[in-house]
């Protein structure tokens, strides 16, 4: 039905005299720079599946790392463990490299079962047994497409990513970050725009220490692929983000 329609509106657009640059000027959308606002998060919770950290499986979580023979041994020697560490100047991300957030349009996943990362401690990684850890930040992050002709708004997609930092060991070094998440929060796409596909996902780099060996603190960046696509254009661009375990954001 909808490619029905679609096809007799670009019949009509011919009729009337749109030439082919310009047909359908509702569907010549452009992307307007990232906003980023800052929200009051009133309380510190923790996903309760982190809150029994377990055995470290340093395999499954160095495997970016890792050659494909010591992938199929399944061992990492402790040579090779003492390099990993110095490699990745004592910190470890635990949780997914990349995520998508909305797929043609949908969201992925909801608040309550959003994908967490952390940044600690390479020989300790369990937030749990660490403290000190401050309130949540949170950000609501806004990506808007107007009309290229009117300036009026066709499309909105809002983010909210929020995170814990401010986890330090036991002697009270270090500054880490838990709970790291980037979710869906609303997008809005009116009926004009129909046959509209919106791809929004979230990679991560590797974690960087701003502080020293003795007293790390965790630095990640975060990259959100903003990937539109309607019947007469794609729109690909890139926004990032800058996170500190001393609570810092910085758009990059």
């Amino acid at each position: 039905m909808i490619k029905v329609i679609l096809i007799g509106l670009l019949s009509l657009s011919s009729q009337i005299g749109f030439s082919q640059k310009t047909s359908f000027p509702f569907f010549d959308i452009q992307a307007q720079p990232m906003k980023v606002t800052h929200t009051e998060y009133g309380e510190l919770t923790f996903k309760k599946s982190n809150q029994d950290c377990g055995k470290t499986d340093y395999h499954e979580l160095l495997k970016d790392h890792l050659s494909d023979k010591e992938k199929s041994s399944k061992k990492i020697s402790m040579m090779r463990f003492v390099e990993l560490e110095k490699e990745l100047d004592g910190l470890l991300r635990v949780g997914k490299k990349v995520f998508d957030l909305f797929k043609t349009g949908e969201a992925r996943f909801k608040m309550n079962d959003a994908p967490s990362i952390s940044v600690l401690p390479f020989k300790n990684p369990c937030w749990a047994k660490l403290t000190g850890w401050k309130v949540p930040v949170r950000k609501v992050i806004t990506k808007e497409y107007t009309n290229k002709y009117t300036g009026q708004r066709m499309l909105k997609v809002d983010l909210v990513l929020r995170y814990t930092y401010g986890g330090q060991s036991e002697d009270g070094s270090g500054s880490y970050l838990t709970n790291i998440q980037v979710v869906p929060q609303n997008i809005n796409i009116p009926w004009t725009l129909f046959g509209i596909d919106v791809n929004v996902s979230v990679a991560t780099g590797n974690p960087i220490n701003l502080g020293t060996k003795k007293s790390p603190i965790a630095g990640l960046q975060l990259d959100i692929n903003w990937n539109v696509h309607t019947p007469l254009k794609k729109i690909i661009e890139n926004s990032s983000v800058f996170i500190t375990g001393e609570g810092d954001f910085h758009e990059i």
